[in-house]
């Protein structure tokens, strides 16, 4: 048997990890593609990504963001960060994070829950705002992306 090698009896190749994959963001309560916000001591799940978030009445306040993420597959790690933020009417004044990395164990989860968004003090009506933020996971066999886009309105 030229070119082979026999490691035993019962023995087969192993193939290489599969890449994590159906990565997905949920709210605190576990609802897919939704996210927890926090208002003073408000805390609010099932907000939709595919609808605007509402700012009526909320100007000058800071919103702390909770995303949860959800793979399948095993991780080694899960990078989060803010890719994008398009505010041509000032809706947003500032924004503050440490976006959360890093090594875990257990179930393949790590949430991001320092995302604090301050609006400004007027925001006229109409107003828009999109805030993108992304989620990585990783393991040895790969990586799997998720992009979300917050939409900020004053209606």
């Amino acid at each position: 048997m030229f070119g082979r090698t026999v490691s035993g009896f019962g023995s087969r190749a192993k193939r290489g990890e599969a890449a994590p994959s159906s990565l997905l963001i949920q709210d605190a309560a576990g609802n897919d593609n939704k996210f927890t916000t926090t208002i003073g001591a408000s805390v609010t799940n099932d907000n939709d990504f595919s609808a605007p978030f509402i700012v009526a009445g909320l100007a000058g306040s800071t919103i702390t963001f909770g995303f949860y993420s959800q793979v399948v597959g095993n991780v080694n790690s899960f990078q989060w960060s803010v890719l994008n933020i398009n505010d041509p009417q000032g809706v947003i004044a500032s924004f503050s994070s440490t976006p959360s990395s890093g090594s875990i164990t257990g179930p393949t989860t790590v949430n991001w829950t320092n995302l604090a968004i301050t609006l400004a003090g007027s925001i006229g009506a109409g107003s828009l705002a999109e805030f993108q933020v992304r989620v990585v996971a990783t393991n040895n066999g790969g990586s799997d992306t998720a992009d979300y886009t917050l939409t900020f309105l004053m209606p």
